[in-house]
Order: structure tokens, then C-alpha cells, then sequence
């Protein structure tokens, strides 16, 4: 059950209704009653959560695009290093890193809109930073001139050291010895060891746990009385707790010796784990961000005749009151001496564009300008971004698995057989999928953003746009009818059914087209079967064991009663007699394929027997196996078999967990720049309007 309801099966039921959502969003549509009040339990349902944090729906959309676009991802990535990074100190210079990137990006912002006489400080902050990473850059150089191990020859080394007592002609000079320094040359966080109390840990706890204490006491009212608003107090007290409740746990199994070797599982299970929940956000992510970005470049235009100007925030009292203070309203107001003199060019009757959801919001100055560079950020690192980064990671990870030998006559049943018993966290994107299909789930994350433009043409642009939400939901359904991308039938059929509802569901926006609304006979049903599809899906994941449709797996040292059934937990210390080809990986089964073609094509044999056998990759050769046998005790071969997929396992982490860290720490140090760019950007023009603005 663990490895087939996972975050996969989860992000799939988000998916589910997410794509409700995005097909029932238009402003036009009417929907049928029955399935309004489905759409509406919904709804109410997550206003009652955004009406926790009643503050965060003040801020204007640009704010919340940045909020969303820039500062989940730097939470996202702060929580992985602290969860799947080991040692302190990089992480100590990762937030240094932070802070220089922050505060260079705010003074930028900060002189491009602010014209008036700045201190000397503003360019010493730029200056500083500048110099810092200047000498970070150089000192990565220097440390990355070292050439390393490269993950490719690690696993085959592996795979030597641990077949060469049972495959012939496999040879290794590997000790466990230098097997432990060669995978520790490629990256030390391979082989955990138990940390010991030193004085920047403990200095580093000690901080930490004084702080997170700190924050709990301001958020039960001790102290600060009166200075923090509800949500901050909540906020406060429960992220206090938290953070206090896990430090002062792994101060206790640092600093107690018997508890530090116990202390490597914990360390082991919140790294693999850390990885799940990650990619799991930032799949969840990727709607939000769409959505977001297009509520940005909602605009419209709006003109008041010469001599007059469009009012847009007043009694502004802090920098903070100008980031959430709505526009007035759409009345022109006269101008006035001081304020034609300022901005002169408000009063000249010229049309401008006005975010239509915060009119407060300018394209050219506050999007564009302000903006902007949280806007290319989004759209690269995030709505471009995501998709590109796990698609280098499914192969990457891919490719490391074809060297890693597997038990299974055919590719398929080899991959089936690697992803049912490898745990690493690098296989997450792409286990539940065929060898030929592992980036589909890339497919329908990027299908999800058409969806949202689609949505938003047929809201704002044109209503018979919706049609092509219909031909979408259709070519996915047929796509996933006939490419079978699930490993598992089950998966197959389910999404094939997700696919169906989907596509059912949008003949009810098609309907309000001609002005009909779809008769409860067709709509009822349809809300049951949309509603129920995830509750299905959850009860079969827990009660059946779907099938895969590579068959059964192979287990050689499966013991059988009188009656030739499989029983299981019993391993018998016999002989076996094993064919080689279940040791081979698949890339040595996809080459041992393409000689035997060969030699078909020499021998002259029947054309289509040949194009069957190019085409057919997984299908089961009667030859092969038969001539190459393998004798070994059975205690021995679960043994080596075993402790090779345990050590594969933690290099399949490391490197997973290296990839995604590398990438995370650029993604936000980029996000931080833009980040400080927009926040020092409106300071500065809040600083030069003297708390009131007259327009742009």
C-alpha cells in the first residue's frame, strides 16, 4: 500500500478537483443547481480557511504575486535545506547568501524609484554585497575544480562489488572500506554518522531554541501586549512551539551519546520524507503561480477628461498601509495646484491601463516596473522552471536506474520490479509510470496552465474558447486510453474515468453558450460521479492490491506448499539455480536485444517476426536465460541482493537530494534578488510621495 498511495495518488486527487474548479470558474457560466451546491460547499469550504488570515487578503495582486510567485518557493526551499541538508555551516552561508541577495535587490529597487537624495548607506549595503558574492562565486569555482566520482561508475561499482561472488567473470577490487570512501568522494552525506556536540552546533540550538521560545511567550500575550493583531499572535505561538518542540529533540540526541546512533534512523526518515512533501508543494504550487500571474495582466483602460485625475490611495500612514490600502473609486477628482505640479501628466486626459482586480495597480509603473522582475522570475523559474527541473530529474534519476540490476526476463518487468523495491525519494516523479512514459505526469502538470489561459480567454476575450477545454480533457483521455502511461491498471482506468467526468463537466459551460442550462438528470449524476471518483480511488488503493501490467514479479526464493501456492515470510537456505538474465540491468537487456535482432536479420528470418520483435521491446524471449545459469544459495543471494539495493538506495538519495538542493538554493537566490528589488522598489516610491499619491 505505501508504495502505490503516495504523493503521486495525492497530487492526482488535487489535480482531480483542481480541474473542477478551473472548468466552473467562468463568471458567465450558470451552472445547474444541484451542481452549484456542490461547487459551493467547495468554495465556502476554502474561504473559511482564507478567512484565518484575514490580513494576507488585503494586499493588492501584485503583492499577492509576489507572495506566491517568490516567497513560497524561499520557504520551500529554507524547510529542505533544514530538513534533507546534514551539515550546518552550508546552511549557516545559505542564509547569509540570503540575506546579502535581499538586501542588494531592495537597495536596486530602492534608487530606481526613489529620485531623491540617498545616504551614503543605500551604496555601501550594494557594495558589500556585491564584494560577498564575488567571493562565494570564487570559492565554488575553487571547490568544484576537484573532479569527483561520477555517479554512473559509483553504481556499477556496486553492482561489481556485490555480484562478483555470484555472476561469473565479475570482478571487483572494492573493501568495504573503500567503497565507503569512494561514495563519500561523490558526496558526504551518503554515509550519515552520528553528530557530535560541538561549539557552533550547540551555540546554533541554543539560539534557536531561545528565539522559537521567544516567539511562543509573544504569542500567548507575555510580553508585547497589545502590539500584535490576532493572526501574528497565532502565527507566532504555533510556529514557536513547533520549532522549539524539534530543537530541543535534536539537542537531547546530540548531546546524550546513547541516543546519537538511534538518532542516524530519524535523520534518514526526515531526509527521504523531506523530498516527498517538497515536490509535492511545488506541484500543488504550479496552479496558484498560473493563476496569479494571469490576474496580473487583467487590465483595463480608463481615461478622465484634461484637468482632471483618477484618485487612486490616500491616508497612507506606513509603508505597509501603501502595499494594502484599496483605490477609491472610479470618480475623476479635480487637480489641484500642488498635485498638477508634482504629476503634471495625470491632467492631461491620456488613457491609461488598470489591473482590473486591484485598480490601484498600473501596468506601466507598478506591473511592469515595480514587478517585473518577480514577473520574468515566475514565469521562468516557476511556470517554465518546474516542468524543465523535473524533467532533468527523471531522467537523471532514470538513467541511474537502468545500471542497477533487477530481477525480470523483460525492461518492463525489470522497471517494475526497481520501482516496487527501491524506497529512494528520486524515483517519486516517475515510479507509478512505464520506462517509455515517465514524463507524462510533466504532460498534465503543463496541460493544467492551458487549461487556466483557456479559462481566462472564455472570461475575458471570448466565451467559444471554452470549446478547446472540451478537446483538450478529450485528446488526454484518448491519450491515456491507448499510451497505458500507469504502470498499474488501476491507474489507468481511473484517470481514463477523471478524464471522462472532466470532459462531461465542461458540456456544461458549452450549454450556457446557446443559453440552456444542463437538466439535473444529467447534472446529479455527474456531481456524484466527480465527487466520488477520489473517495473510490482511496478505498481500492486501501483495500485491493492493483495489478501491474508487467505481470507477476519474479521471486526466486519464493517457497510453495503441496498445492503450489506462494507462502509467504519463509526463505529456505537452498540452491538455486537462477537465470543470468535476471541479474542483468536494463540497459544490458535493451543491448543483449538489439545483438539478437541483429543476428535475426543476418539468419534471414521471417520480416515480421523481426518488426515485432524492434517494436516490441518487453516482450519475453523463449531463448534467452536458457543457455546462462546461475548457482547460489539462496540465503546468500537475498543477502548481496539486499545490501546492494540498501547501498543504491543512499546514493539514489544523495543524489536526488544534492540535485534538488543545487537547484532550490539558485531558484532562491534569484527569488530573493526580485523579492528585495520589489519591496525596496515601493518603498522608495513611498518614501519619494510622502505618504500620499497622486496616480501614475
Amino acid at each position: 500500500m505505501g508504495r502505490f498511495f503516495n504523493p503521486s495518488t495525492i497530487s492526482s486527487i488535487v489535480r482531480h478537483f483542481q480541474g473542477i474548479g478551473i472548468t466552473l470558474s467562468p463568471g458567465w457560466l450558470k451552472i445547474p443547481e444541484k451542481l452549484q451546491k456542490f461547487e459551493d460547499a467547495i468554495i465556502s469550504f476554502f474561504d473559511q480557511l482564507w478567512e484565518v488570515i484575514p490580513r494576507l487578503k488585503d494586499f493588492d495582486v501584485s503583492v499577492n504575486f509576489v507572495f506566491v510567485t517568490v516567497m513560497i518557493p524561499i520557504i520551500l526551499d529554507l524547510f529542505l535545506i533544514w530538513t534533507a541538508q546534514d551539515e550546518l555551516l552550508p546552511n549557516l552561508i545559505h542564509l547569509l547568501d540570503m540575506v546579502f541577495a535581499i538586501a542588494f535587490g531592495f537597495q536596486v529597487g530602492y534608487l530606481c524609484f526613489n529620485t531623491s537624495r540617498v545616504k551614503w548607506e543605500t551604496y555601501f549595503l550594494i557594495i558589500i554585497s556585491v564584494l560577498w558574492f564575488a567571493i562565494r562565486i570564487y570559492r565554488l569555482i575553487k571547490k568544484h575544480r576537484h573532479s569527483k566520482p561520477e555517479i554512473a561508475d559509483i553504481v556499477e561499482e556496486i553492482r561489481k562489488y556485490y555480484m562478483k561472488d555470484i555472476l561469473p567473470g565479475t570482478e571487483s577490487s572494492l573493501t568495504e572500506e573503500t567503497l565507503y570512501d569512494l561514495c563519500e568522494q561523490y558526496d558526504t552525506s551518503i554515509m550519515l554518522e552520528p553528530i557530535a556536540p560541538n561549539w557552533l552546533n550547540m551555540i546554533f540550538l541554543l539560539i534557536i531554541l531561545a528565539a522559537s521560545l521567544a516567539a511562543f511567550l509573544a504569542g500567548c500575550g507575555v510580553y508585547a501586549k497589545g502590539k500584535l493583531n490576532i493572526f501574528f499572535k497565532v502565527v507566532a505561538a504555533g510556529i514557536g512551539l513547533i520549532v522549539f518542540l524539534i530543537n530541543l529533540f535534536v539537542f537531547i540526541m546530540i548531546v546524550i551519546p546513547c541516543c546519537r546512533a538511534p538518532f542516524i534512523k530519524v535523520r534518514l526518515f526526515v531526509k527521504k520524507y523531506s523530498l516527498y512533501i517538497y515536490i509535492l508543494c511545488l506541484d500543488f504550487l504550479y496552479i496558484p503561480v498560473c493563476n496569479r500571474f494571469l490576474d496580473l495582466f487583467s487590465f483595463d483602460d480608463f481615461s478622465c477628461p484634461v484637468g482632471q485625475y483618477y484618485p487612486i490611495r490616500t491616508n497612507v500612514t506606513s509603508y505597509l498601509t501603501s502595499l494594502t490600502t484599496g483605490f477609491i473609486n472610479f470618480t475623476c477628482s479635480p487637480c489641484s495646484d500642488p498635485i498638477t505640479g508634482i504629476c503634471s501628466s495625470l491632467c492631461d486626459g491620456s488613457k491609461r491601463h488598470y489591473n482590473i482586480l486591484s485598480p490601484q495597480i498600473t501596468v506601466n509603473r507598478d506591473i511592469l516596473g515595480k514587478a517585473g522582475p518577480s514577473v520574468v522570475y515566475g514565469c521562468l523559474c516557476i511556470i517554465i522552471g518546474i516542468p524543465l527541473c523535473w524533467i532533468y530529474l527523471i531522467h537523471h534519476n532514470k538513467s541511474i536506474m537502468w545500471r542497477i540490476p533487477a530481477f525480470g526476463e523483460s525492461p518492463l518487468s525489470k522497471w517494475f520490479y526497481l520501482t516496487n523495491h527501491l524506497t529512494t525519494s528520486g524515483k517519486n516523479l516517475f515510479y507509478m509510470y512505464t520506462p517509455k512514459t515517465c514524463n507524462w505526469g510533466i504532460l498534465v502538470m503543463c496541460s493544467k496552465f492551458i487549461f487556466v489561459i483557456i479559462t481566462m480567454i472564455s472570461e475575458r476575450v471570448n466565451k467559444k474558447v471554452i470549446w478547446a477545454s472540451l478537446g483538450g480533457y478529450i485528446i488526454l483521455l484518448l491519450g491515456n486510453w491507448f499510451a497505458q502511461p500507469y504502470m498499474r491498471r488501476f491507474n489507468n482506468v481511473l484517470d481514463t474515468m477523471i478524464y471522462g467526468a472532466q470532459s462531461l463537466l465542461t458540456l456544461v459551460p458549452i450549454c450556457a453558450l446557446f443559453g440552456k442550462i444542463v437538466p439535473n438528470w444529467f447534472s446529479i449524476p455527474l456531481s456524484i460521479i466527480i465527487s466520488i471518483l477520489p473517495l473510490f480511488s482511496i478505498l481500492v488503493v486501501l483495500i485491493c492490491k492493483p495489478k501491474a501490467i508487467s505481470g507477476e514479479e519474479y521471486d526466486p526464493w519464493a517457497c510453495y506448499d503441496e498445492d503450489g501456492n506462494k507462502v509467504e515470510g519463509i526463505i529456505e537456505d537452498r540452491t538455486l539455480h537462477v537465470p543470468q538474465v535476471h541479474f542483468m540491468t536494463i540497459w544490458q537487456l535493451q543491448e543483449f536485444r538489439s545483438l539478437k535482432i541483429q543476428e535475426m536479420r543476418m539468419q534471414n528470418y521471417d520480416e515480421a517476426i523481426i518488426k515485432a520483435q524492434e517494436e516490441d521491446m518487453e516482450m519475453e524471449d523463449p531463448e534467452l536465460g536458457d543457455s546462462d545459469v546461475v548457482e547460489v544459495s539462496s540465503l546468500v543471494l537475498k543477502e548481496k541482493i539486499t545490501e546492494m539495493e540498501a547501498k543504491i538506495d543512499q546514493i539514489c538519495d544523495a543524489t536526488s537530494t544534492k540535485q534538488l538542493i543545487i537547484i532550490s538554493n539558485v531558484v532562491s537566490l534569484i527569488g530573493c534578488l526580485v523579492m528585495g528589488y520589489f519591496f525596496g522598489s515601493t518603498f522608495g516610491e513611498y518614501i519619494l510621495k510622502n505618504n500620499y499619491k497622486c496616480g501614475i
